[in-house]
Order: C-alpha cells, then structure tokens, then sequence
C-alpha cells in the first residue's frame, strides 16, 4: 500500500508506504505523518 503526496511549494510528488491494515487515504496520510487522525482536516484536498 502507497500514498502520492505532493509538497505544495516544490509541486513535487512523493511516493510514500503505508502498512496492509491502512484502507483509506486520510488513515495511510494520518500514520505516514505520525498524526492523530481527529487533527487532520485539510480545507481543500486533491
């Protein structure tokens, strides 16, 4: 399992693993940032 991000300033695209049990892409961005997922709730997604 993998989630693309992209740095908003570079516009650079990042290929990044996550662990089998992650099944959505706010749980795979959540645990690749060491974040609690109640403290991620981006305004604009893409």
């Amino acid at each position: 399992m993998v989630v693309k991000v992209q740095d908003s300033t570079t516009k650079e695209t990042y290929i990044l693993r996550v662990p089998p049990h992650v099944r959505t892409c706010k749980e795979a961005i959540v645990w690749a940032f060491s974040m609690d997922e109640s403290g991620y709730n981006p305004v604009i997604e893409t």
